[in-house]
């Protein structure tokens, strides 16, 4: 009868005791300094054998022992048929091989289809005030590390509220939500957090070139609200986390989850379905609302310029699967527009309040300055070529022009004949401070 050399754990503190292990007749004794324990060995569990690596011995009461002796733990417990079966496939490097190829197969179809499809059906059982008290607490825990007081006049965000609000009860939109403007050095962003707080920066804010436009991304924001996104994305983010920590086996990792929910939700993306269902919503929203969709294509465009521009990170509103191009084609689709070289020669094209950046970029107008005090040279290019460039003076209505004309003091209406028919095209001139709105 040997002697088996352990350390004992008495399964409430995390002290450890050295001891000795006998097995005689079927019973198992524990024999230590001020210690003596004895079992029926068939209620021992042991873990399972991997290399030559140390082995437990699961006490019934809760305690356990670890030795590096794994013929002897071998000896002394009984080993089960799923053992053989482990022991079989992990001897050999194929068998090994296949077996990891299973698990990865297994792990990624959990959480690739598994979750999202759990997720969803917990996102809609969570409480109210559960959800609003994860909501208060992610703002402000980003306000304690990114956002700062906003900067913008108090009129000013009083005046974008009332006019989101407006948009909305035109659209019968009834969804809860608050609407908070920061600071912050992620630029031209918005946001939405669980419980329906709607993010905006003041970049955004002044990357805009009419409140449509901010409306036109706050309805985009709106739709992730109504469905749930910013939720289903933290519940997928950390189901995903603890899936792989059960796996892995580093499951203490997991306890910083709920301390990183701030940064899991700017850091995650909303998937390629996520976001077609936020912009469908957008735009449906504002086309109740009777305001023009392609808001919503012109300041997808501008946030993208402005941040490649600024050598900055595309803003989380971009940060997406779909191109901004698929997003915008969307928003042009639902107002009945499409892109300049597409368009039918007859089909008339009205865009009030458009600037010359996204004339130049939309539908290929070439804007040259000819002096510095607001003259440009204007052309119309197309598939068939450009036309002869002409001038506009902003303030001046050009007379007896077929080609130019001035509509108001802010824009430049451009028109081109096509046989019977004309097209026209409204850009506003950069120059103005500022447009009205419409």
């Amino acid at each position: 009868m040997s002697v088996i050399e352990a350390g004992y754990f008495d399964g409430k503190s995390s002290l450890k005791r050295p001891v000795g292990i006998v097995v005689s007749r079927g019973r198992m004794k524990i024999i230590g300094r001020d210690l003596e324990q004895e079992f029926d060995a068939r209620l021992v569990r042991r873990s399972l054998r991997i290399a030559n690596t140390p082995r437990w011995l699961y006490l019934p009461g809760g305690g356990a022992c670890v030795t590096s002796d794994n013929a002897a733990v071998d000896r002394i417990t009984r080993e089960r048929r799923y053992e053989r079966v482990l022991h079989k496939w992990e001897s050999r490097p194929a068998y090994a091989a296949l077996a990891v190829a299973l698990v990865a197969g297994m792990l990624w179809l959990l959480v690739d289809r598994g979750v999202p499809v759990a997720v969803e059906r917990i996102a809609e059982h969570i409480p109210v005030e559960a959800e609003a008290a994860l909501g208060r607490e992610t703002l402000r825990a980003l306000d304690e590390r990114m956002m700062r007081k906003s900067a913008l006049p108090g009129s000013r965000q009083d005046s974008l509220r009332a006019k989101f609000a407006d948009m909305a009860r035109a659209a019968g939109e009834t969804t809860p939500y608050s609407l908070e403007f920061r600071q912050s050095f992620i630029g031209a962003n918005a946001f939405a957090l669980p419980s329906g707080i709607i993010v905006v920066t003041d970049d955004l804010v002044r990357v805009s070139r009419s409140d449509g436009e901010v409306l036109g991304v706050l309805a985009h924001e709106l739709g992730h609200v109504k469905h749930r996104h910013t939720m289903r994305r933290l519940l997928e983010g950390s189901a995903t986390a603890l899936i792989i920590a059960g796996v892995t086996g580093d499951v203490a990792s997991t306890t910083s989850l709920a301390a990183a929910a701030p940064t899991l939700l700017l850091q995650t993306r909303y998937s390629r379905d996520n976001e077609r269902e936020a912009d469908a919503y957008a735009v449906q929203m504002m086309r109740r609302a009777d305001l023009d969709p392609t808001y919503l294509a012109r300041i997808l465009t501008r946030m993208e310029r402005s941040s490649g521009a600024r050598g900055t990170r595309i803003p989380t509103f971009l940060s997406t699967h779909p191109q901004t191009r698929e997003r915008e084609a969307l928003a042009l689709a639902a107002a009945g527009e499409t892109r300049g070289p597409q368009r039918g020669k007859e089909e008339r094209i009205d865009f009030t309040g458009l600037w010359k950046e996204d004339c130049e970029q939309l539908y290929g107008l070439q804007f040259k300055p000819l002096e510095k005090h607001g003259v440009y040279s204007v052309s119309l290019c197309g598939p068939a070529g450009c036309l002869d460039p002409g001038t506009y003076r902003p303030n001046t209505t050009v007379q007896g022009d077929p080609t130019y004309d001035v509509l108001y003091a802010e824009e430049i209406l451009i028109k081109q004949p096509r046989g019977d028919s004309t097209s026209y095209v409204k850009c506003a001139s950069e120059v103005m401070p500022e447009l009205p709105d419409r």
